[in-house]
């Protein structure tokens, strides 16, 4: 195995137990309330395919929970460590990633304006610096 392919798996493995831990905590959603009706139904009625959608439905819920985590995490690391553009763009990576596994198509969607805005804020951010450092020698050779 590549380090890349461990990378995938520890955080495949960590979103995996973060989904765990927050079913276990019983947080409401709509698609964990919908999960619930599902599976209580499923057995009411010895329904294994309801029971199953109603688990899964219980699964994309806390997914999408962990993912919210994730990206308020990403926010507080990013207003003291990243440019505005990676986060951005570290965001969109997410919010396309987690659309797709949950057939989310306008998390997906936010995900690809997201991914936009942050190359913008990149490009943006990049041509300040170039200014800004061009300014800074015009200002020194003129001051010698």
């Amino acid at each position: 195995m590549n380090k890349k392919q461990l990378i995938i798996l520890g955080l495949g493995s960590v979103f995996g137990l973060a989904v765990l831990k927050k079913m276990n905590e019983r947080t409401i959603n709509k698609d964990s309330v919908k999960g619930n009706v599902k599976e209580v139904a499923g057995n009411i009625t010895d329904n294994e395919s309801l029971q199953v959608e109603g688990v899964v439905d219980q699964i994309l819920g806390a997914s999408k929970e962990v993912f919210e985590d994730v990206k308020d995490s990403i926010n507080i690391v990013s207003n003291t460590v990243l440019s505005p553009g990676k986060v951005n763009r570290i965001k969109a990576g997410l919010q396309k990633s987690v659309g797709e596994m949950t057939n989310d198509k306008e998390l997906e969607t936010e995900g690809i304006v997201d991914e936009v805005l942050g190359t913008s804020k990149e490009v943006v951010s990049n041509a300040k610096e170039s200014v800004n450092g061009a300014m800074k020698e015009t200002k020194e050779s003129l001051n010698k």
